[in-house]
């Protein structure tokens, strides 16, 4: 019979260290993809596949791969047929690699393009929807709140299974549970229409492209449920995320620091004064750190803080 073998088993010491990488840009932003990069290098040497190819040959193929996973569903979706095919992985095959490993790389490449396709949507919606000046409850800024949570959401869940505590959450959440699953069934549906065979055969869509069925039915469905309203994912963004102050103006970043000075501030004190109400480390944090007069710039402020 067919061999089953856990994709993330599959993993070589370049595809894990990518796969790293991507999920520590998402933690902690370009530090992120340095430090997941290498502890995923490491593991994958440590207990993935040993391919024997040279690491630039390997990083080649998976490049590859990954930028066009990015461009062949749309693009082979308006053309009708196989325009952009597949990455040839004989270089894997050649070199010993088993069938089924093969195959669940094939997977884990397609798991890898949907979590930079959400950091890269999470990225468009900051840079067409966010301005420090829109007001709170501006349409565009009620619409890049309810985009970004969304996608901070996605890509959270996407790769929770690299954080053993969130990852426990996520496995006792039944609707985790579902999104994980569904992420699954997206990969294969994917891998089933890069090989011609995306056409649902029975059921209430049947006719219709199975691959995007399923990514409506994963990625779209907590939009669609909350109607016109969209309830409070509109109201602010509520994870801030590592690329947030990418797009903020000077003003913008100059409140973020201040507000990071006094925090960092605050918490030395009350380890230093462990005996002092909060109503007095207040009032001692504001005779070092002032707060912001009525007509004064966070920008001058600042600059009063970093004398």
């Amino acid at each position: 019979g067919k061999i089953v073998k856990g994709r993330y088993r599959s993993h070589t010491q370049v595809t894990a260290g990518v796969h790293g990488a991507i999920i520590g840009t998402l933690l902690a932003g370009p530090l992120g993809t340095l430090v997941g990069g290498a502890a995923g290098t490491v593991a994958g040497r440590l207990f993935g596949v040993n391919s024997e190819l040279s690491y630039a040959k390997e990083l080649s193929i998976v490049g590859k791969e990954l930028i066009l996973n990015f461009l062949r569903t749309p693009i082979n979706s308006l053309t009708g047929k196989d325009t952009i095919k597949d990455v040839d992985m004989g270089a894997y095959e050649r070199s010993g690699v088993k069938e089924v490993d093969i195959e669940n790389i094939r997977g884990n490449l397609m798991d890898m393009t949907i979590q930079l396709s959400l950091i890269a949507l999470l990225l468009f919606t900051k840079a067409l929807l966010w301005d420090d000046d829109d007001d709170e409850d501006s349409p565009r800024r009620l619409a890049h709140n309810l985009l970004a949570n969304r996608f901070m959401t996605l890509s959270s869940q996407a790769s929770m299974y690299s954080n053993p505590v969130e990852l426990y959450k996520f496995a006792t959440n039944i609707s985790a549970i579902r999104f994980f699953e569904n992420v699954g069934k997206t990969i294969n549906e994917a891998n089933d229409f890069l090989e011609g065979d995306d056409i649902l055969q029975s059921g209430p869509h049947a006719g219709e492209s199975a691959l995007y069925n399923q990514v409506r039915k994963t990625f779209m469905p907590g939009i669609l449920k909350q109607g016109v309203g969209f309830g409070s994912s509109m109201e602010r963004q509520f994870v801030p995320s590592v690329f947030d102050d990418w797009f903020y103006g000077e003003e913008k970043n100059a409140q973020q620091k201040t507000k990071r000075i006094r925090a960092e501030k605050r918490a030395d004190l009350k380890d230093d004064y462990e005996d002092l109400s909060d109503k007095e480390i207040e009032e001692f944090l504001n005779e070092e750190f002032r707060k912001k007069k009525p007509n004064e710039t966070y920008q001058e402020l600042l600059e009063e803080y970093e004398e």
